[in-house]
């Protein structure tokens, strides 16, 4: 099978496609009912803050845009990376349900009407992502991966490793996030540091199961995966830097010990990664 041989998007994916846009679309509604609760003195003293809220609305938007394109095409990770915000967008739904149930916001009309089009996200992202595992779907995304042969195991295995070491240190962060020393869900939930970290480290649990499925294209001889698993891996290694020079900051032993892995697991799996089996194998998925 050639690269350009393609089955037609079956009509639950594409249903699902155009609630990914609408997806889209009311985050974008939900930043600006963000920007709206700024308190004043914050809009009036900088600009700062506003700014960077559509800043990083435009980056997610691109990226989004990008993934349900590839999505459409059947791409397995995209599959995974929308399946992973949908569940990331059901937590932060939580999160905020409970802080306007507190009392904490500062303007409570609009918070509850942030809230409202965050629950018709959420529920049309759940669709979305049901939709996207239906018989039909199951099989067009199956159909990406027809034809090819696995191989570069060696590097691929040492991949998982750094893959794990990752996930090994954002679940100990987001554990260590989690209500701690007598405080219950409601004191947690609006207490900021605490979920923010939390969150933070949710979204990186969330995207893991695309980052597994970025392993399996590399696999199978895809060349976008093998450089998008260099380039996470650099991102990441970059962190574990920091945190090995810090490393007396952290009170959990085991986070250290995961940079170091993840650090010398990189290095291992990018060699491993362009040595001459690798490439022939490379060579031959791309003819075959």
């Amino acid at each position: 099978m050639t690269e350009d041989q393609q089955m037609t998007c079956p009509a639950p994916a594409r249903l699902a496609s155009g609630l990914w846009i609408w997806a889209a679309g009311l985050t974008v509604l939900i930043a600006l009912l963000g920007l709206a609760n700024l308190p004043d003195t914050t809009s009036r003293k900088a600009s700062g803050p506003g700014l960077g809220v559509l800043g990083g609305v435009l980056l997610l938007l691109g990226f989004a845009a990008w993934t349900i394109w590839q999505y459409r095409k059947g791409l397995p990770p995209a599959r995974l990376v929308l399946a992973g915000v949908t569940v990331y967008f059901g937590w932060t739904l939580i999160i905020g349900v409970t802080m306007v149930q507190s009392g904490r916001s500062e303007f409570p009309v609009l918070t509850r009407i942030a809230m409202l089009v965050e629950l018709v996200r959420a529920l049309s992202m759940i669709v979305a992502t049901a939709l996207s595992y239906t018989p039909s779907a199951r099989a067009y995304f199956r159909f990406y991966e027809r034809g090819r042969q696995a191989g570069a195991e060696v590097a691929a295995r040492i991949w998982l490793v750094v893959m794990i070491a990752v996930l090994v240190q954002v679940s100990l962060g987001f554990t260590d996030s989690l209500p701690s020393h007598g405080r219950t869900w409601t004191e947690w939930a609006t207490f900021r540091n605490a979920v923010e970290d939390a969150t933070i480290a949710f979204a990186g649990l969330c995207l893991v199961p695309a980052w597994g499925s970025i392993v399996r294209q590399f696999r199978l001889g895809r060349q976008w995966a093998r450089v998008a698993l260099t380039v996470i891996g650099a991102v990441c290694a970059a962190f574990e830097v920091s945190v090995i020079v810090d490393a007396s900051s952290f009170d959990t032993p085991a986070y250290v010990v995961c940079a170091v892995v993840q650090l010398l697991a990189f290095a291992a799996a990018v060699v491993a990664s362009f040595a001459s089996p690798v490439n022939a194998h490379f060579r031959a998925a791309a003819v075959g």
